[in-house]
């Protein structure tokens, strides 16, 4: 799968993650994509659980958001997405990293990623500013962990798969993975999922990006600029029918 082009950084800096979507049927074409996780991609992720999940905080009875939340005790949020017993996303903290590739009719997981400890400084920028780079270590944690792509046989078109990137978070904060005891290897449990993010590429366009993002304790319904590719199953929020698809609830779970 070819590395992508240079994406404009919010927050962070671009990721190159080659993930071939191919089929192994001779008669068929197969398809070479090409996943670049930019900037704007990761601003998704951090304005869903950062801003997003802080976004009925301090408001007064009067100020409460009609949309987002509901006035309780206090303004709260309307129906936040959760799952029972997880932390929130902590931009302090490491996360574990799993990039999963699904096929759509039915959906199920065929491929998926080895778990990724990445640190708060592998989300940006090696000058530590806004401009577009590459030289981040998010970049060549991922590279590594998939060097041959995900694969999967009986692709006959790119609509027909769909890929997430779900972020895991220790339950108490480490700001290094060596501060981990198994550096952060088995950070990728169910229990430790705070967030999923939907990748798609533009109409006519083979590069996926990040378009949008469901978070722990955030809003329900996913925020991003195309949120088609944050799939849910019923009534249940992105991350919680992502949880469902990696971990067994939905046919080919881990």
């Amino acid at each position: 799968m070819n590395a992508g082009q240079r994406r404009r950084s919010a927050v962070a800096g671009t990721v190159l993650l080659a993930l071939v979507l191919g089929t192994f049927i001779p008669t068929c074409a197969s398809y070479d994509l090409s996943v670049v996780v930019s900037g704007s991609g990761l601003l998704n992720v951090v304005t869903t659980c950062e801003g997003l999940r802080r976004i009925c905080d301090d408001m007064d009875e009067t100020a409460c958001d009609p949309i987002f939340c509901q006035r309780k005790i206090t303004c709260a949020l309307r129906d936040p997405c959760a799952l029972p017993g997880h932390v929130p996303w902590r931009s302090g903290s490491v996360k574990g990293v799993r990039v999963a590739l699904f096929s759509a009719n039915p959906l199920a997981l065929r491929s998926v990623t080895a778990c990724v400890c990445v640190e708060p400084m592998d989300l940006r920028c090696a000058d530590g500013g806004t401009s577009d780079c590459t030289d981040i270590g998010l970049n060549d944690r991922l590279t590594a962990a998939v060097p041959n792509g995900l694969t999967y046989s009986g692709l006959q078109s790119p609509d027909g798969a769909l890929l997430a990137m779900a972020f895991f978070e220790p339950r108490v904060v480490a700001p290094t993975c060596a501060s981990l005891g198994d550096g952060g290897a088995d950070l990728c449990d169910q229990a430790n999922l705070v967030a999923c993010a939907g990748l798609a590429a533009p109409i006519g366009g083979q590069t996926y990006d990040i378009t949008c993002a469901s978070c722990q304790d955030s809003v329900h319904d996913s925020f991003g600029p195309n949120t088609g590719p944050c799939f849910t199953e019923g009534s249940e929020c992105f991350l919680e029918s992502c949880s469902d698809a990696l971990f067994g609830t939905i046919d080919g779970g881990l």
